[in-house]
Order: structure tokens, then sequence, then C-alpha cells
């Protein structure tokens, strides 16, 4: 069982979502957004033009990276005023809160653990998702993450899924330029991801395929702000990345980069950014006996080196072209510094890698990897 879907794009989104709201009778809507990005992403204006005459209760006091603490409050507002819609309009973090507070309405508690909490098709609370953000594509995923300390979980469940996507590009041309990097190179490792891993097939190879063409073509361009062609592309890409992973989910990348979010305060697009040079390069340097794909080695080096046509680029210079040049305000030294400053930090990482996101990656991975992190970390340190 899932949702169907529905994706509308600019002004005509806007009166979509008043038509349903009209037609399914709904009375109370609970209304999760950001806090000043919702006033500089022009978001405030696309909500008064949907509920200018409707009832609505705010949610917005959370943290970036949702945790167990901020679902329940979510919650709370939402059977306190028996809300009967989520209208989530923001970055990832709203969207994905959004999708845990439906969840976990009917729920007797909010419990991390994935298994034994399939959500039933007459307990969801319906969701409409509006991206603020060209990065995250959280509004057409089935998952949802939040945190507990460095620990990432993920609930995923086919009705959590939001029913109504607007993509309003409009709602991104605010954002600043580092801002755009992070999201969009979290897109652009999400599209990369998908595309080698284990889980990957021919639909989800489509939609990877055209987010990373259109990020790679466009990123350097973001620094324009004015560019609205960029932005527009960016937030399809986005769009294109999330339904791409929502097939096959994310993998190593990601799955490292959770600890180093949490632990420096890095947004999660930058915290993705730093590792995902490495293991371009490791996942190439596979041995036979390293692979993890059920298709076997030569599929996995072959779909490799089909990123060289996707891209435009020999597969052997990708990772040193992505911090060389492609997303070089991503790769500054003082973050590269302030990471290596923590004396503790190859005591504590490897406690708290996602393991399930480890697991769709092509090639296996173990202790042995951490001594070639550390030297790649030290060589991005000296450049």
């Amino acid at each position: 069982m899932a949702v169907n879907q529905v994706v509308k794009y600019n002004d005509e989104s806007v009166a979509y979502v008043r038509k349903i709201i009209t037609e399914k009778e709904i009375k109370n809507i609970l209304l999760i957004r950001g806090k000043n990005s919702f006033i500089y992403s022009g978001a405030d204006k696309i909500v008064e033009k949907i509920l200018f005459d409707k009832d609505y209760t705010v949610f917005k006091n959370f943290e970036n990276n949702p945790k167990i603490n901020d679902v329940k409050k979510g919650v709370a507002l939402l059977l306190e005023n028996n809300c009967d819609c989520i209208l989530a309009i923001g970055g990832g973090s709203v969207i994905d809160i959004a999708k845990l507070v439906s969840f976990y309405s009917h729920k007797n508690e909010c419990n991390l653990q994935e298994e034994n909490t399939a959500m039933l098709k007459h307990e969801r609370i319906p969701i409409i998702a509006i991206p603020t953000t060209a990065g995250t594509g959280s509004e057409c995923t089935h998952f949802a993450v939040l945190y507990e300390g460095y620990d990432k979980f993920s609930i995923a469940d086919k009705l959590i899924k939001p029913d109504i996507v607007c993509l309003i590009p409009e709602l991104t041309y605010s954002t600043s330029t580092y801002l755009s990097y992070v999201t969009a190179f979290d897109a652009f490792s999400q599209a990369l991801e998908s595309f080698w891993s284990i889980n990957s097939t021919r639909e989800s190879l489509e939609y990877s395929t055209k987010a990373l063409k259109l990020i790679w073509n466009n990123i350097n361009l973001v620094r324009d702000m004015e560019n609205v062609q960029v932005r527009n592309d960016l937030l399809q890409a986005s769009f294109y990345a999330g339904k791409a992973i929502d097939i096959t989910k994310t993998t190593a990348p990601h799955a490292f980069s959770y600890y180093l979010s949490q632990k420096f305060n890095i947004p999660h697009g930058h915290a993705v950014a730093i590792t995902l040079p490495f293991f371009v390069k490791y996942n190439y340097d596979l041995k036979e006996m390293d692979s993890n794909d059920s298709r076997g080695y030569s599929y996995i080096k072959y779909n490799l080196n089909e990123l060289s046509n996707v891209l435009g680029i020999n597969y052997s210079k990708l990772a040193q072209f992505i911090t060389d040049f492609k997303f070089t305000p991503l790769f500054t030294k003082d973050v590269i510094k302030k990471i290596l400053s923590n004396v503790h930090l190859f005591e504590e990482w490897p406690n708290h890698v996602n393991i399930e996101r480890l697991q769709n990656n092509p090639r296996k991975i173990d202790a042995k990897v951490w001594p070639h992190l550390k030297e790649y970390l030290l060589k991005l340190n000296n450049i």
C-alpha cells in the first residue's frame, strides 16, 4: 500500500491545494514551518494564499535535525487542536518532522525502532509538502530522519510519503550561496549514491541520471543569485534525486555523514560533501572479493563507468574534480581542520555510522577503511 502522490507546479499548485482542502472538508490544519526562512523565502505569502480563511495551528519550535522530543511536541499540538491535515512548508527537516508527526499521531509513544511500526491507512494524517530548498528530496520519499545524540534513525513507511507536493521554484530564490551549495550537494550525493546502490533499478537510474545532469551542469552557477533557470533546474533535480533514493535509499557517504553533522554542527549536505570524494574512489578501487552487489563485480565496474558518460568526466578523475573545482565552497580548510582537531574523532566516529545505509554500498566496508579515511582527511587539510 502506498500514497498516490500528486505533484503540482508554481501557481497551479496553490489553486489545487485550495480545491482539495475545500473538497475534503478539512477543518483544521497543522502548519509546520521554518522560522526566519518562512519569511525571507516568501513562504508566508504562499500560506496566506492557501489558508487565508482557514483555521490552522502553527508548529515551528523544533531543531534543524529533528529529535524525538520535537516530534512529541508536534504530535501533542496536532491532537490538542484536532488537526486533520498537515501543511509542511520549508526545508528537509520541516518536511521530515511533518511525516514523523503524521506517523506517530496514532501511536501510544514515539518509538525509534523501525520494526512493528507500520501505519494503517485509516490512521494517516494527510500531508501537503512545499519545499523551500533544492536539496533534500524529502517531499517525495517514504522515510523520515530523526536523531538521538549522534545517531540517526530512519522511520520508513509507504504511507508517510506526502499526498501533495507543490514545487514552487521562487521559494528557493532567496537561499544564500552557501546553503545553495549545501543543498545542491545533498541532492547530487543522493543521486550519485542511488546510481551505484545495490538496490538500483531501471526506474531509479532514470531519476538519478536526470538529477545528476541537472546539478552537474548548474552547480557553479549558484553564485549568480539572479539566475532563475538555475534555481528552477536545481529544484527539479532535487525532486528527481528524492525519487531515486525513495527506491534505493542512500549508501556509505550518507552513512558516515550523520555523526559529522551532529558532532560538529555542520549542515547535512556539507557533512556528506566531506566524505563523498573518498567513497567515489573507494568504490572504484573494489576487488571482486569486495563486491556487495548480487549483480556481481563486473556490473558494479560497468555501472561506475557509466557515470563517466552521465557527467562527461572520466570516473577515475571524479573525486579530485569534486574537491578541486565543482564544489570548492564546501571543502574549505577551516571545516576540515575543525573536524581533525577532535582527538577522539576516530574513536567515536565508527560507533555512529548508520549500518542500514552502509549495507547499500556496492563495495563492502570494514574496519580497514578508517586509516584510509584519516589519510584522505589529512590530505584535504593540507591542500
